[in-house]
C-alpha cells in the first residue's frame, strides 16, 4: 500500500471512483506527450507518464481526451472532464477548475511538474533578456501563443504582445520580422531552433503546473480530488527526477527514437 494512502484509510479500502476523464491538449510536443491516441505508447511523455505513476497508485483507469488548451478548460468548467493534465495557475482559471490550495493560496508543493519559459530571436537581432527586461527590442511586438499564461508577465513589463494559434505562426511570423521576440515554453520552441533562429540563454519565467480539477468532480470526491494532488506531490522526490532524466537524455520521437 503506498505511503500516501495511509493519510486516507478510508480510501484505501475504497476508493469513490474507477476511472479519470482526462484532458490533454491535442499536439504532439516532445517531450511532453504523444500525438492523441498514442497515450498508451511507449514513452509516451513527461505528463503522461507522471500521470500514469498516478492512476496506478489509486487504481484509476484513464479515459484521455485530446483538445486544445481553451477548449479542455472549457471541458472542465462544464464538467465533461474531471482533470486537466496540466495547467499553471492563474487566478482567472479558478473559474474553470480547482488548483491545489493550502492555507487559502495555490500549494507548489502540489505540483505536478516545473517548466520554462524562453525567449527565440532570429539570429540577426540585438533583442536580449537579462532576467528582467527585454532590450533592443524595436517597434516589434513580442508573439505568444493564445492562452499562455506568460503573456500576463509581458504585459506587466509594459511590452507589446500579439497572440497567435501555434507556436508555428509564431515562429513563422519571427522569421519574416513581423514580431520582435517569440516567447514560449522552451519545449515549444526548442524544434524550431536552426541557423536562422537562437534562444536567449535566461529563462523569462520559471513556473509550477498542476492537475486542476474539475469543481463538479471536487464537489462529489473532495477527499479523493486531495489525495490525487498529494500523489502529485509525491512524484517529486522520485519519480519525477527519474522522468525528467529518462526524457533529458532521450532522442525526439520524430528521429526514431520510441
Amino acid at each position: 500500500m503506498i505511503v500516501v494512502l495511509a493519510l486516507f484509510p478510508a480510501l484505501a479500502l475504497s476508493a469513490p471512483v474507477e476511472k479519470l476523464k482526462i484532458c490533454v491538449m491535442d499536439t504532439e510536443l516532445f517531450p511532453l506527450w504523444r500525438g492523441p491516441g498514442q497515450e498508451n505508447q511507449q514513452d509516451p511523455g513527461l505528463n503522461i507518464e507522471l500521470m500514469n505513476v498516478i492512476l496506478a497508485n489509486l487504481d484509476l483507469q484513464a479515459d484521455w481526451l485530446r483538445a486544445p488548451f481553451l477548449r479542455c478548460l472549457a471541458l472542465l468548467q462544464s464538467g465533461e472532464v474531471d482533470v486537466i493534465n496540466a495547467a499553471s495557475y492563474q487566478s482567472a482559471r479558478e473559474q474553470y477548475g480547482r488548483y491545489p490550495f493550502t492555507d487559502g493560496a495555490v500549494d507548489p508543493g502540489k505540483r505536478l511538474k516545473f517548466d520554462t519559459y524562453h525567449a527565440f530571436v532570429n539570429v540577426s537581432s540585438d533583442a536580449s533578456w537579462d532576467g528582467q527586461q527585454f532590450s533592443q527590442l524595436g517597434n516589434l511586438p513580442i508573439a505568444v501563443e493564445i492562452g499562455a499564461s506568460i503573456k500576463f508577465r509581458l504585459q506587466k513589463l509594459q511590452l507589446p504582445v500579439i497572440e497567435l494559434s501555434t507556436a508555428e505562426q509564431a515562429f513563422q511570423m519571427l522569421k519574416r520580422n513581423r514580431v520582435s521576440v517569440v516567447v514560449t515554453n522552451q519545449n515549444n520552441g526548442n524544434k524550431y531552433l536552426d541557423s536562422s533562429i537562437r534562444q536567449l540563454r535566461l529563462a523569462v519565467q520559471t513556473k509550477a503546473y498542476y492537475l486542476m480539477i474539475s469543481h463538479q468532480f471536487y464537489a462529489r470526491h473532495t477527499a479523493f480530488s486531495e489525495l490525487i494532488w498529494a500523489e502529485s506531490q509525491a512524484l517529486q522526490d522520485n519519480e519525477y527526477p527519474k522522468l525528467l532524466y529518462k526524457y533529458d537524455t532521450m532522442l525526439p520521437w520524430s528521429e526514431g527514437q520510441n
